[in-house]
């Protein structure tokens, strides 16, 4: 099914479940915020291809995620201080400039084979790899980051991971463009394992309690 929701570019990637805070202030998004009030009606965010994130036309790629809004807070001026929770992985079809801000039609696009056993095979054998890499960065950053001992279902494990990689967005797009879940749980397993191995080697192997 094709539907048209507002787009909201940004230079950042959004995954489900994964929490946004945002600063509402040029004109366009004022009043897409406004469209989309009081909450139940979502937009798309998208990391923009090409184009600035503020001022001007920007081009997104593909893949994006729906997001509703959440702690809305008026400001000043018409602006907003938000926090935008992703929702639903997206295919963008086409862009339209219909309204102040841009137009989107897309489609949903889940991962898919998330049941499959070879799934909770792959989230169990990942998990140990973000407590560790949690445990180290929350020596770090001097705070508390409590995660469970087992791991939950395989995509709610595949979009957790991301909340808390350190990565630049292209390499966050790239996974958000995996379409199959054991592939998504596989490269973020190698990811983790090379965090891992950079912040030992930053902090040393006392960082992870060895």
């Amino acid at each position: 099914m094709v539907f048209e929701i507002p787009l909201f570019p940004l230079n950042t990637v959004l995954f489900p479940g994964m929490r946004l805070p945002l600063h509402i202030f040029e004109e366009r998004y004022k009043e897409m915020v406004a469209d989309c009030l009081p909450g139940d009606r979502p937009f798309v965010v998208a990391l923009i291809e090409s184009g600035p994130e503020v001022g001007g036309p920007a081009q997104p790629r593909a893949i994006g995620t729906t997001a509703l809004i959440r702690d809305l807070e008026r400001l000043p001026e018409g602006r907003f201080n938000l926090t935008a929770v992703g929702q639903e992985r997206i295919r963008i079809l086409d862009v339209k400039t219909t309204r102040p801000y841009l137009m989107a039609a897309v489609e949903f696009s889940p991962a898919s084979s998330a049941a499959l056993p070879a799934a909770k095979h792959g989230a169990e054998k990942l998990w140990p790899w973000l407590r560790r890499y949690v445990k180290g960065l929350a020596r770090v950053v001097e705070t508390d980051i409590p995660l469970p001992e087992s791991a939950p279902d395989p995509l709610t494990v595949a979009y957790l991971v991301p909340v808390f990689l350190n990565v630049p967005a292209d390499e966050r797009q790239s996974l958000l463009e995996i379409d199959e879940v054991t592939d998504l749980l596989e490269r973020e397993r190698y990811i983790l394992r090379r965090e891992v191995a950079l912040l030992r080697a930053m902090h040393g192997s006392d960082i992870f309690g060895d």
